[in-house]
């Protein structure tokens, strides 16, 4: 990475965590910390955490005294700082307290229960530099606990404190006294010579025991810090360099794996691969419970939907990783063939059926390493989770073409149709719709076991496979509507595209009134409303006719509501011909009822996905492309690609619900460039790149969102799906480095300028219109981009 130099103004944070490459993660007592350039309190160079909140805080930060003048504040010092490495468990910066006094401060986080720092005071002068270094830390506790203080170890002096269960110690080599500050501090004071230097070292230990944390500190102490420092190096050097012509890119992509980086975690007792967390900051990291199964949707688990997301950071780099998460899911597979959505590193189990990405994840894990006997062994339980959401229970009405049996498989949590958790959302249960997002999963999932099959030679799957490919094909294809340029929801059991239509209102309990014969069968969903957050033991009478012709009086009773801060809904299990009416009891006299149809018409981002499956035919595509992609008065805004268009109504809802989604940006640039649109797929990269590097100029941070309409940064900060996605990046490219000594070229840049990528020693120059390939040992290739191309060297023996 280049230096990054920041001036005051820049009141950034970085994140430092245990690397579970380097050393070891705790799953239930991660102490995680963060950098703060200044913006704390007192203004100050401070690391902090609140040890997933087990302290208010507690802050580490230097004091440097020269000449009678205390210098903390960033702002105060004679020259800012830069940083000049900076990796998941590693920063490196320096600076100037005084004109003739240079620092460099090396943060270290060794494990997940320490912290550990290196300083080197340089006098830059002449003369002899008397200068005192003070490292002060600052606990505030939890509910229960002491400040830290000064305290004798022998003949050490320390710092030692107490919050909640943790007994942190602060140890710094040298001699140090206690300090003078108004914080409690450990006290260094130097005599350098004229264009001397001196050097110490500190340890910041938590465990549950004093003395306990004094030990870990000193066996740090006692390390190879060159060493070690030099291996978190070499590790790092294995990242992708990408060098664009625009550098805020460039800072992106390289801090976007690092972040990646740090979300991984190694594994447990539990859980025998390592899997990662959606995002690690210093609130995080602390299980009650000590196990993890107290932990929220942050840290319970991977979905495949998040793994494949994560696939953008682990390829080419970490294909172990991939197969590691792959096999986590394996590991919950039944005898019924299911495999569980989210398994857990405290071996937590969501109960629900895995989203259909694991035969692509698996052949793509192919691709880059070769490795045909983790094929053998896959094989199999691929095909029998494949096979699993054909059963009765996915595939209600038993046509061969699956539901979803929950939003949150979706992995789009805040859809406008189907979310449990918005009083906006309209409320329809997701089993009762025919999807072509998860036929799309479905279909390209198909086509990574024929391909596997093929591969393996497991012949008589494959014309069973191909069978059904084609009739999932053939559904999302019933599904288009030339009237929306789009692909629609279907009723699961009329296989129509309904529009809404409201049936009734009321206020309190009683009866709607309705008496209707329909042109077309419909499903009722009825909402209510309250200003009183809780449930209501209400019970719902739909009397009419349905489909069959019978009278039916549809029960459904309090368990099978769904209620959110005092809104509540349900779909019913029936369609109707006719309605006569719909009563309802249970509830208070200010509850407001709503009956309505089932919107199908309403278009969002997950019924693009058909693109990214490679079901449409080219001129199809084509319809869906330029009329509904790259359209800016439907998908295409100055920010990316909109989440949703064509709602009924857009009132009351947060800023979060116009948020891009970069997860569904992901795919659907990756189906733009399967149908040769790498241009405008750049177009689209583009403009999400201009949010994120906004974000990034301000603070640092990646957001889980950004406004489509003017970039505002939203959601969560530094999560896996805040990533720009960096595969997508080299998908438009047309680059795929499978190794060092393998490359695939596939179609010319489409980029304004030439991009620059570096790995373990190999160099790919994509430009306009030709690649060239430098390879470790230095042979070099030069090749017209404009058909996929593969080149390799052989490895050396």
């Amino acid at each position: 990475m280049q230096d990054w130099n920041f001036t005051p103004d820049h009141q950034i944070t970085l994140a430092l965590s245990a690397d579970a490459r380097l050393g070891p993660t705790d799953y239930t007592n991660d102490q995680i910390w963060e950098l703060n350039f200044g913006n704390s309190e007192p203004p100050a160079l401070s690391l902090q955490t609140t040890f997933g909140l087990r302290a208010r805080i507690c802050r580490i930060f230097p004091r440097f005294i020269f000449d009678g003048q205390v210098i903390t504040n960033p702002e105060h010092f004679y020259h800012p700082i830069t940083i000049h490495h900076y990796y998941p468990n590693y920063i490196s910066i320096s600076f100037k307290p005084f004109s003739c006094v240079n620092v460099i401060i090396e943060y270290w986080v060794p494990g997940s229960h320490a912290i550990a720092g290196r300083s080197k005071i340089i006098n830059t002068i002449d003369e002899t530099c008397q200068i005192q270094l003070e490292w002060a830390e600052l606990l505030v506790p939890g509910t229960d606990g002491n400040r830290m203080a000064s305290n004798e170890i022998g003949l050490t002096t320390i710092l030692a404190g107490q919050t909640v269960n943790l007994n942190p110690v602060l140890f710094l080599t040298g001699g140090a006294q206690a300090g003078n500050s108004p914080y409690p501090s450990l006290n260094l004071s130097y005599d350098i010579p004229p264009h001397g230097e001196q050097e110490s070292q500190w340890v910041h230990a938590a465990l549950s025991d004093t003395n306990a944390s004094f030990q870990l500190a000193k066996e740090i102490i006692n390390t190879n810090w060159d060493a070690e420092f030099a291996h978190i190096s070499r590790i790092n050097s294995q990242q992708l360099e990408i060098c664009t012509g625009n550098q805020d890119w460039n800072t992106a992509f390289y801090l976007a794996q690092t972040i990646a980086e740090q979300l991984i975690l190694q594994p447990t007792r539990l859980c025998k691969s390592s899997s990662f967390v959606s995002s690690r900051n210093p609130d995080q990291g602390f299980s009650l419970l000590k196990d993890g199964t107290d932990y929220n949707h942050l840290w319970n688990g991977q979905t495949t939907f998040d793994t494949y997301y994560f696939k953008n950071f682990l390829l080419p780099r970490s294909p172990e990783l991939l197969r590691g998460m792959l096999d986590n899911f394996f590991a919950t597979q039944t005898p019924k063939g299911e495999i569980d959505w989210k398994p857990g590193l405290g071996g937590q189990r969501s109960q629900l059926l895995a989203t259909p990405l694991l035969a692509n994840m698996t052949w793509q894990y192919y691709e880059y390493t070769g490795d045909i006997q983790f094929l053998n062994n896959a094989f199999p339980k691929l095909l029998n989770f494949f096979f699993s959401w054909f059963t009765s229970a996915h595939d209600r009405d038993n046509d061969l073409i699956p539901e979803w049996d929950q939003s949150l498989q979706t992995g789009y949590e805040e859809h406008p149709q189907f979310s449990s958790t918005y009083p906006w959302s309209a409320g329809l249960e997701i089993s009762t719709v025919e999807s072509p997002d998860l036929i799309s999963f479905l279909y390209r999932d198909c086509q990574s076991l024929i391909s596997i099959a093929k591969l393996i030679s497991i012949e008589e799957e494959i014309k069973r496979l191909e069978s059904i490919a084609d009739k999932l094909k053939s559904m999302v294809e019933q599904s288009w509507s030339d009237h929306f340029a789009s692909y629609l929801y279907r009723d699961r059991d009329s296989h129509i595209s309904s529009q809404t239509e409201t049936l009734g209102e009321l206020k309190g309990a009683g009866v709607i009134k309705i008496d209707k014969e329909f042109t077309q069968p419909l499903r009722p969903i009825i909402h209510f409303f309250s200003k009183k957050e809780g449930t209501h033991h209400v019970q719902i009478f739909i009397h009419g006719i349905t489909t069959t012709g019978s009278h039916r009086i549809d029960h459904i009773p309090t368990n099978r509501m769904h209620w959110h801060l005092g809104s509540g809904y349900i779909t019913s299990e029936y369609l109707y011909k006719t309605i006569e009416q719909i009563e309802v009891t249970g509830i208070s006299d200010d509850v407001y009822v709503i009956a309505q149809s089932a919107c199908l018409t309403c278009v969002d981002q997950t019924l693009l996905l058909p693109l990214w499956a490679g079901i449409p035919s080219e001129d199809k595509a084509k319809i869906l492309i330029n009329l509904t992609i790259m359209n800016k008065k439907r998908f295409l805004s100055p920010y990316g690609l909109r989440s949703s268009v064509d709602l009924p109504s857009l009132h009351d809802i947060p800023e979060e619900f116009f948020g891009i989604h970069l997860p569904y940006n992901s795919l659907i640039i990756d189906g733009l460039v399967r149908y040769g649109e790498s241009k405008k797929a750049a177009v689209v990269f583009s403009r999400l790149m201009k949010a994120v590097v906004h974000s990034l100029k301000k603070d640092m941070k990646f957001r889980q969102f950004y406004h489509c309409e003017t970039g505002k940064p939203l959601g969560a900060i530094n999560s896996l799906t805040s990533l720009i996605p960096i595969g997508s990046f080299l998908e438009i490219l047309g680059v795929k480095i499978l190794n060092p000594t393998k490359v695939e070229i596939s179609g010319s840049n489409p980029f304004p300028w030439p991009v620059t990528i570096k790995y373990r020693g190999l160099t790919v120059i994509q430009q306009e219109k030709k690649a060239l390939i430098i390879f470790p040992d230095g042979q070099n290739i030069s090749i017209d981009n404009n058909q996929t191309r593969t080149i390799s060297i052989k490895k050396p023996s």
